[in-house]
């Protein structure tokens, strides 16, 4: 693996570690909405396909968009799941959302790494861009992401949806 791509990955985890901890902490900001709303496979695919589009693209602004995103999605996510945890308990919670986490955030990290991707070869490691290898990564981890979204949503709609109902 390219070394640009590791750094990146590490500096997309390590943010999105600290906003998650960062988050659970912020006790009382985030409201637990008792309503379930349903979607398709179709809507959440798309929904997730647009956020992993939107931090591969962030290539091109040397990863500001990948870090503002990261960042305050899981922010967020830390509140939803203290929250969560606090209404029905850290199993169930984690029963509902484990099996399509196993693919949804490996994607939404592939995606913000690569959205830093620019930034780290650079500026970090002041390597020369190369357009046939750039455009190759690219290519490649957006096959990836994609089908990393695709089996999310499936598993999201038909196994954790279907958890703990009745």
């Amino acid at each position: 693996m390219d070394q640009a791509l590791k750094i990146s990955f590490v500096i997309s985890c390590g943010l999105a570690i600290l906003a998650f901890f960062i988050g659970t902490q912020l006790i009382g900001l985030f409201q637990s909405n008792d309503q379930t709303v349903t979607m398709s496979v179709i809507e959440i695919f798309c929904h997730n396909v647009l956020i992993s589009f939107i931090l591969i693209l962030s290539v091109f602004s040397y990863g500001l968009i990948s870090l503002l995103l990261i960042a305050s999605n899981f922010l967020i996510f830390g509140m939803q799941l203290t929250a969560m945890v606090t209404k029905v308990g850290f199993w169930h919670m984690t029963e509902k959302i484990f099996w399509h986490a196993l693919f949804e955030l490996p994607a939404i990290m592939i995606a913000a790494s690569f959205g830093f991707y620019l930034f780290v070869s650079q500026l970090v490691l002041s390597q020369k861009f190369n357009r046939n290898k750039f455009c190759w990564l690219m290519t490649r981890l957006t096959s990836l992401v994609l089908a990393l979204d695709l089996i999310a949503s499936i598993v999201e709609v038909y196994v954790s949806n279907g958890i703990g109902e009745p």
